[in-house]
Order: structure tokens, then sequence, then C-alpha cells
């Protein structure tokens, strides 16, 4: 961020605050190892979530769009699974590994069901 003031002088003050942000941050993560690597993983859990509720969100309308079915249940999941993350991000950092490779399972399975129903009607 600083490097970057010395090419480009539009957005001082917002390259600058950001720029201490990150100082800060790098600090409190070298001062409190243990707590940085929980609220590391919150935020990562909460990551996850919001991209699921968009992709949930997304599917559902191209599923309202193309008529399909899978792709129904597919964005449904997808939200549902999102919602849960964000709703309980520490509770959902402990159960991601178990909960999402059922949710990718299923994910999996819809998407081949909807390959296959494509491949039918093309």
């Amino acid at each position: 961020m600083i490097g970057s003031l010395f090419f480009d002088r539009t957005n001082t003050g917002m390259k600058v605050l950001l720029a201490v942000i990150n100082i800060f941050a790098g600090v409190l993560i070298l001062s409190h190892p243990l707590y940085s690597t929980i609220f590391a993983l919150a935020f990562l859990v909460l990551f996850l979530g919001s991209g699921a509720c968009s992709s949930g969100l997304s599917t559902c309308t191209t599923r309202s769009v193309a008529k399909d079915p899978g792709n129904g249940v597919l964005g449904v999941l997808s939200l549902v699974f999102g919602i849960l993350l964000l709703a309980h991000p520490f509770i959902g950092a402990v159960l991601v590994p178990f909960v999402g490779r059922r949710v990718l399972l299923v994910s999996g399975l819809c998407t081949l069901y909807v390959a296959f129903v494509a491949r039918k009607a093309a």
C-alpha cells in the first residue's frame, strides 16, 4: 500500500488508512497467535458462508430461468448451508469439514443430474 503511493497519488488517504490497518492487524496476529488463528478461521467461515449464499441465490435464479429442478435443489442447499455458516461462524468452523463434504457430494450429484438432463434435451 505504501509503495503504491510513490507511483499513483490517487486515493492517498484510503491507501494510508489501509496500510495502517494492515500494520495493526499484522502486529495483533504476531502478538496473539492463538486468538488470531481462531478469528482467522471464523473469518474464513464467514467468507465461505457469504459465498455459499450468493452462489445459492444465483443458482436459484438460474433455475427459475432454465426450469431445471437439479439447479433448484443445488441452489437451495447452497443457500441453507451459507445461512447456517453465517448464523454460527464458530460452530461452523468446527463443522465445515463434516458438513461441507456432504454438501459437495450432493452438489456434485445434482450437477451430474443436470448434465444428463441437458444432454438428453440436446
